[in-house]
């Protein structure tokens, strides 16, 4: 199975970051309450980057797909 290079390295991230929170609650005797605290306050810009991320992705797909088949509305019109 040949994966992106991208896709391993946020597969890699989600992964570090429960045993992250796991180390420090057990490690370094964290209390439960503020690791979640923390985990919850930096879910939401995250979030919100991620979806910025793809909404421009597919914006940019949905723009190459229209001017495509204007290119081939436009060839087809002069032959």
């Amino acid at each position: 199975m040949n994966m992106n290079p991208k896709h391993t390295l946020v597969m890699l991230v989600c992964c570090l970051i429960p045993i992250a929170a796991f180390t420090a609650i057990f490690v370094f005797n964290a209390p439960i309450n503020n690791v979640l605290l923390f985990g919850l306050v930096l879910l939401c810009p995250l979030s919100h980057l991620l979806m910025m991320k793809n909404m421009l992705k597919a914006e940019d797909s949905h723009r190459e797909a229209h001017q495509h088949s204007i290119e081939a509305n436009s060839n087809g019109a002069t032959k």
